[in-house]
């Protein structure tokens, strides 16, 4: 391996990644939100350049501010079609509509530039630079210089012009510097077309690298996420550095080690920045920022895109994607029981009733009933489970502890004797033929035939479930809920009443698990009556329990490692059991907190050695000095 050349591979290859990522960086800071269609757009931006200068005769300097134009166009077209949602901040409904803008922009590429991959070729890529034994092309060195001067250029506009100060104070503050007279439209404007300029800039450098196909733009965006990260949220400066270290690291790995792994290694690396460091490893004034909004979640955005798109990353198999639409429909299972149990203080076992309930319902309707709208049969599902949450709701409405755990228990046992014994429900033979899961609507057509095409629709609902938990605990319901759990008497001298709140908990708490049971359903095409068996409480309570309670990633988290171990280390459906069984009594016993209580002194001793290892700050040493004179 020629060590220096590995060196200059890296360093170009880094500056491509910051030039990628820095419309990344200034959406991040300003807007607080993620484009998911950023690699689509990336996609966009090199077709666009490739058809100027190979179709159109157009020369790959005139192509290059084309693709600009078109890419800000179409960032234009995104922000004012979610203009609202922006300036409600709803993050739900932007990650939904971003994802939808890639995925149409990937069939629209498709439809016009066809499956085949395109070649371009520029005067500057075809021209080598050779520094004895060591070479690039026209094309590499131009990319660095660019790089540098777009983030020279970008840092002096945001800290030196009156254009800069607007866009930082729309940063800070978006309702305040509406109140200063600051247009926070077009400011949200000028950074979407910033961002759709940028990338197709990108592309449009980056492209005579690398075939130009329509499939492209995924790793673009795991690399994107990685150097955002690293960087700091909305740190320029940050995201330059971490871009050409990614770029280091991922040229040296692809020659040490493999280059068929180096975006799964940087996954990794992502992944073990956000557990570490959510903030980033360079983020500073952007951290605290973020500390005093509500946007200190912003950190699960490129949570959730690394989720979504790791089952691709992890080869793509049908077993892989199968494993995350479970892991995503069992997590949302869990998160029905996780405010009942982290928020309330009290222990239901009578939520796989609700995931019963979801997974019946779905099955009658469409299979008894002929329903064949997804919508239908969700709305079905959560119908039934909200009757359900409130009878049981009811009867329990005055127990507490272990009374109203047995009274659960007692439920699920009768629920599961009804689903084995009636014909109604199939008996122990259960209700075939589901058909696939259709949420077609206004003529767009939306169904999943198998695994790889329900994850997406297994991704959204564990996003809307996420989303909803994470609401509930900043709403007043959560607050109650809280003061219920921690002290009855003291929330019903504050004017709560705990039985009214916890049998609204428990109406919240239904559907999402019912949501769970029915997506379970399309996903295995029947329904019997195992799906009341222990094997999913005892989930259910894992997940709950293993990360940490209150942590709003903690049951997704529990789930993936419960289910990788169950689909892929598998030592046994009895030795299964066994193991799954023995963690959650482990926790239960040695870790009443979780993996997270455990991981809180082991971070605060790492600190404090890190601390202890530092030289003494220079004015700890001028403060010493100036007390030994004034002694003397």
């Amino acid at each position: 391996m020629n060590l220096a050349q590995q060196l200059i591979n890296g360093i170009v290859l880094g500056h491509a990644y910051a030039l990628v990522a820095i419309g990344w960086t200034l959406l991040l800071g300003v807007a607080r939100l993620v484009n998911f269609g950023h690699g689509q757009m990336y996609m966009l931006g090199a077709f666009v350049t490739w058809w100027a200068v190979v179709k159109a005769g157009v020369p790959y300097a005139l192509a290059l501010p084309l693709a600009m134009v078109v890419g800000a166009l179409f960032g234009l077209l995104m922000q004012r079609l979610m203009l609202k949602a922006t300036l409600e901040q709803n993050l739900v409904s932007i990650m939904i509509m971003t994802l939808g803008f890639g995925y149409v922009l990937h069939g629209a590429a498709a439809l016009v530039f066809g499956s085949t991959g395109q070649i371009l070729d520029t005067a500057l890529s075809k021209q080598d630079i050779s520094l004895g034994p060591l070479w690039l092309t026209w094309q590499d060195a131009t990319i660095v210089v660019a790089t540098i001067l777009v983030f020279i250029g970008l840092k002096w506009v945001l800290d030196g012009t009156r254009i800069g100060r607007l866009v930082r104070m729309v940063a800070e503050d978006p309702k305040l510097a509406m109140l200063a007279g600051v247009n926070v439209r077009h400011v949200y404007y000028g950074v979407f077309a910033f961002e759709g300029a940028a990338v197709a800039f990108a592309a449009g450098m980056v492209a005579p690298r690398t075939p130009i196909l329509t499939s492209m733009g995924f790793e673009e965006v795991i690399m994107t996420f990685v150097v955002v990260v690293l960087g700091g949220i909305g740190s320029v400066k940050g995201s330059y550095v971490a871009g050409v270290a990614l770029g280091l690291f991922t040229a040296l790995f692809g020659a040490l080690v493999s280059p068929a792994y180096t975006t799964a290694a940087a996954f990794m690396v992502l992944i073990a920045v956000l557990v570490l460091r959510p903030a980033g490893l360079g983020a500073r004034r952007w951290s605290a920022l973020m500390a005093n909004t509500s946007w200190s979640r912003m950190a699960l955005l490129p949570a959730a895109a690394a989720i979504f798109v790791a089952p691709m990353l992890l080869g793509g198999s049908g077993v892989v994607y199968s494993a995350a639409v479970l892991i995503a429909i069992f997590a949302v299972m869990a998160y029905g029981l996780d405010v009942i149990v982290s928020d309330l203080g009290e222990v239901s076992l009578a939520h796989t009733v609700f995931f019963a309930a979801g997974c019946y319902t779905t099955a009658l309707l469409s299979t008894r009933a002929g329903v064949g709208s997804a919508w239908l049969t969700l709305a079905g599902s959560v119908a039934v489970a909200l009757a359900l949450a409130a009878v049981i709701g009811l009867v329990t409405l005055r127990l507490r502890e272990f009374v109203f755990s047995l009274v659960t228990y007692a439920v699920a046992v009768v629920a599961m004797t009804i689903a084995a014994n009636s014909a109604f429900l199939g008996g122990s033979d259960g209700l075939r033929g589901i058909p696939m899961l259709d949420l077609s609507i206004a003529g767009l057509t939306l169904t999943a035939r198998d695994d790889r095409q329900l994850w997406p629709y297994a991704f959204a609902l564990l996003a809307i479930a996420i989303y909803l938990i994470d609401r509930f605990r900043h709403s007043a319901l959560g607050a109650a809920a809280i003061m219920t759990h921690l002290n009855p008497r003291l929330a019903t001298m504050s004017g709560v009443d705990p039985a009214r709140v916890r049998l609204q908990v428990f109406l919240f708490s239904a559907p999402i698990s019912a949501a769970a049971g029915w997506l379970y359903a399309y996903q295995r095409a029947y329904v019997s009556a195992d799906v009341l068996e222990s094997y999913f409480l005892i989930l259910m309570l894992t997940a709950v329990v293993l990360v940490g309670r209150r942590q709003l990633l903690g049951p997704l988290i529990a789930m993936a490692l419960v289910l990788v171990q169950e689909k892929f280390f598998s030592l046994g459906g009895y030795v299964d059991k066994i193991v799954l069984g023995s963690v959650l009594v482990a926790i239960l016993a040695f870790f009443p907190q979780g993996l997270a209580g455990l991981a809180r002194p082991v971070a605060r001793l790492w600190r404090q050695r890190t601390c202890a290892q530092l030289p003494s700050p220079p004015w700890r040493i001028r403060n010493d000095s100036h007390m030994e004179t004034r002694t003397r």
